[in-house]
């Protein structure tokens, strides 16, 4: 499995920095990385509709709660692990667009759905190198500043990220199923980052 840690010393390799024995340790790198390691995680992971970040779910209405009109007859509770939400299908597999989210919440006229949703996990349980690549570069750049004041070496890396995200989402795309392919930018988003950003 991949650690934090290991996320951590590869972006102060591409720093040409040393490497810490630990996020804890009282060095600057390390209390650098500890502060941005896990907000770079975050943002990677659920910044586009990676096949390591996809989530499928079928749901069945809520006995709890109500739709709030006579618009839509059911109401869905997303599961808790939901970052971002992909889309919705109904049992057909076929997508369906007879729906509306609100928070948590998600109302439709059909009595079960399947969604297919982004979650991400900080233990990195299974990830592939290419992606924890990806991670390690977002934190050197989102870093650079901080430990090196080097604007340059930090344009370096943020144009090798947007490659590396560039070339993954065509191997990553690859490995999907038809259905699976659902414009990012018709998602309901929950709390999530989109596009790629810096610290």
């Amino acid at each position: 499995m991949t650690t934090t840690l290991q996320i951590a010393n590869r972006a102060l390799l591409s720093l040409s920095l040393s490497s810490i024995n630990s996020l804890e340790a009282q060095t600057t790198p390390a209390r650098v990385m500890y502060e941005a390691v896990d907000w770079s995680i975050s943002t990677v992971l659920t910044e586009r509709n990676w096949v390591y970040s996809t989530r499928t779910a079928t749901l069945t209405a809520s006995v709890e709660e109500t739709p709030p009109d006579t618009e839509y007859k059911y109401a869905f509770t997303l599961p808790s692990n939901v970052d971002r939400l992909v889309g919705v299908l109904d049992t057909g597999l076929s997508i369906s667009e007879d729906y509306r989210m609100e928070g948590k919440l998600i109302y439709s006229n059909l009595a079960t759905l399947i969604v297919r949703y982004i979650s991400h996990s900080i233990e990195l349980v299974n990830i592939p190198h290419k992606l924890a690549d990806i991670i390690a570069v977002h934190l050197a750049a989102s870093t650079c500043l901080r430990l090196t004041e080097d604007r340059r070496l930090q344009g370096e890396l943020e144009n090798n990220y947007k490659i590396l995200v560039s070339n993954y989402s065509v191997s990553d795309a690859q490995q999907k199923a038809p259905q699976q392919y659902m414009n990012d930018n018709s998602s309901g988003f929950i709390g999530a980052h989109k596009g790629y950003g810096f610290i």
